[in-house]
């Protein structure tokens, strides 16, 4: 269904997205409705996208204006960054190349030890969870930590807040054996967010 869409297809329904508060797409949409969306929507709406795998990340490529954040995990990151990501400083380098092409804010998905965060005022921050006693399925968390940054954007949230938020939120997803939790809340988030004493340190 997605590779039927067209660029008129979505002229025709401009409407809707020009009220949005946030734009979400992900690289699983042809390229050219990426590029559609990012020119014609990045200037005044935030557009957030995922790239879901390092093969649909080939989507992005140099093609990062227009886009405010990106979520990809370390090998999406390299292919996105063109260089290999070994250490601290190199991810740091990979982030800031990402930011250099035009987006507000990188997160990229570390695993087990959380996320690395980068935006355009050079910030960079780190934010991560104690190890988890069980998990339960993890399909479904990077969707529930997207749609954690994304609430948060919209409660006007600094990193700081936003990236524990979000992390609560991925945990949450993984605790449960649906991959959506049928009992997440941006209530029950934060209470685990708290519970878990999610960390965030600048770096």
């Amino acid at each position: 269904v997605l590779q039927k869409l067209s660029v008129e297809f979505l002229q025709g329904r401009s409407g809707v997205r020009r009220g949005a508060g946030v734009i979400v797409a992900d690289c699983g949409l042809p390229e050219e409705i990426l590029r559609y969306l990012a020119a014609a929507y990045g200037p005044e709406t935030p557009v957030f996208v995922d790239p879901v795998s390092t093969a649909y990340a080939r989507k992005l490529a140099g093609g990062l204006r227009g886009i405010h954040t990106v979520k990809p995990n370390l090998l999406e990151a390299e292919i996105l960054a063109g260089m290999a990501i070994t250490s601290l400083e190199t991810l740091r380098e990979a982030a800031g190349r990402l930011v250099g092409q035009g987006l507000s804010q990188v997160v990229i998905s570390l695993g087990k030890e959380g996320v690395f965060y980068h935006d355009r005022e050079g910030r960079s921050l780190r934010a991560w969870g104690p190890p988890m006693a069980r998990v339960v399925n993890a399909t479904g968390a990077g969707d529930a930590f997207m749609g954690g940054l994304v609430y948060a954007h919209l409660q006007g949230w600094q990193p700081e807040k936003a990236l524990p938020f979000a992390v609560a939120a991925s945990r949450m997803a993984i605790a449960h054996q649906r991959t959506i939790n049928p009992g997440i809340s941006a209530e029950k988030v934060l209470a685990l967010m708290e519970q878990d004493k999610i960390a965030v340190k600048e770096l």
